[in-house]
């Protein structure tokens, strides 16, 4: 539990901070710069929001579990920050509001254009982990997710149905989001072996480089796998989703 936090949490942050980089790089003076940064930035936007929101209830919803029994979850004010954190998903209207404009407005603004090209830059990424014998199995996981946002993305713009698309539109966000989120992970855990390699770093400074290595590995081979799962409920369609008659609910 403590670790799926963890992890999490530090994938979540190396999201919306890439985010928040690319919309500062959206008022450079380069025009080429400032408009992939822009395109780039929109199409995180919805996922730093509604992965942040949605994520972060469940891991506090986490944190009761640890600390067990109504005493043990008051005495430590874990069930607060359970109210607090309830508020974020309904800001926007809740969440299933920003899978809609991901995809009928991100993703197929531009038939995937921009997805494809921010998959394909991770290319490097995925050697390099590769790379590393204790993260051969982060490479192998992240490569057959970007597969799995790439078939989802494909099958999405292919497909004339509005109600497919809106129905493929909430597991399609959390799909891309959290392969996103791995994939700067494994950057971010690259980082921190490279400094460590450099040497000259102290105790804790170590420490910290270390518990990067570990939080992103764990990303890469216990929540990845999930997106395997992700795309098939993108691609089963809308039918069942209708299915039932209004006055069965």
């Amino acid at each position: 539990m403590l670790m799926t936090q963890r992890s999490w949490i530090d994938a979540m942050r190396y999201l919306m901070y890439f985010n928040g980089a690319l919309l500062d790089r959206s008022r450079s003076t380069d025009p080429d710069v400032a408009e992939w940064s822009q395109r780039l930035a929109a199409l995180l936007i919805p996922m730093s929001k509604s992965i942040g929101a949605d994520v972060g209830n469940e891991l506090t919803s986490i944190a009761l579990q640890i600390f067990g029994g109504m005493g043990y979850v008051e005495e430590t004010g874990a069930a607060q920050y359970l109210r607090d954190i309830r508020i974020a998903a309904i800001y926007e209207g809740t969440n299933g509001i920003q899978g809609q404009d991901l995809v009928m407005r991100k993703l197929g603004g531009d038939q995937g254009s921009t997805v494809d090209q921010f998959i394909s830059s991770f290319d490097a990424t995925i050697v390099a982990l590769a790379a590393d014998p204790s993260m051969k199995v982060f490479a192998e996981q992240l490569t057959a997710s970007f597969g799995d946002a790439r078939r989802a993305g494909d099958w999405l713009n292919a497909n004339d149905s509005m109600l497919d698309k809106l129905g493929g539109a909430t597991p399609y966000t959390r799909l891309l989001g959290t392969t996103l989120c791995g994939a700067l992970a494994g950057k971010a855990a690259i980082a921190a072996q490279a400094r460590l390699d450099a040497g000259n770093v102290s105790d804790s400074d170590r420490a910290f480089y270390e518990s990067k290595i570990v939080s992103a590995r764990f990303f890469g081979e216990q929540i990845l796998p999930s997106t395997s799962g992700l795309a098939a409920a993108v691609t089963a369609g809308a039918d069942d989703l209708f299915a039932i008659p209004a006055d069965q609910f």
